[in-house]
């Protein structure tokens, strides 16, 4: 029991002392972070950017869709968020294509294989069918997935401390 205590107590600690504080505030923006605000009287538009300064009164980015320099007035910020990771979606890809490889190349070998009376009642076919659509699911889902990336936002308190 001694033992168990002890083992969750150095858990704790060892997780504590490894968690990373993530929050941001607008002093640790760098220039050429990604960000994107949402301004007061639009706060279900976000205009998204590359940050450059920020001063008492307002932030300055580069807007990408326009590629325009923007001074923007901290007073109509309704939100800020900083762009902390991209990631592609390579292995979510490759799962969903390798289970609808697998279940499409099934069906089509149990259908084909059906109408041949050369396999009889045999699972021959579906077994093939799933061996040949399960890597092609697998490749054909991987590169879809690569295509296709996820951004991840973290909001930016606007505070007074910049």
């Amino acid at each position: 029991m001694k033992t168990a205590k002890l083992l969750i107590l150095s858990l704790i600690l060892i997780l504590t002392v490894c968690v990373e504080v993530t929050a941001q505030n607008l002093s640790s923006l760098a220039p050429g972070d990604r960000i994107r605000v949402a301004l007061l009287k639009t706060p279900n538009r976000k205009d998204s950017g590359i940050y450059h300064s920020v001063s008492n009164e307002a932030i300055i980015m580069t807007l990408e869709k326009s590629g325009k320099r923007a001074k923007v007035p901290l007073a109509a910020i309704a939100s800020l968020e900083v762009c902390w990771e991209t990631k592609r979606n390579g292995w979510a890809g490759a799962g969903i294509g390798l289970v609808v490889g697998t279940l499409a190349g099934g069906a089509i070998g149990s259908v084909s294989g059906a109408s041949d009376p050369w396999f009889g009642d045999s699972a021959l076919p579906t077994l093939a069918g799933m061996a040949i659509g399960a890597p092609a699911g697998l490749f054909l889902g991987t590169v879809i997935g690569l295509q296709i990336s996820t951004t991840q936002w973290e909001e930016v308190p606007l505070g007074s401390d910049y």
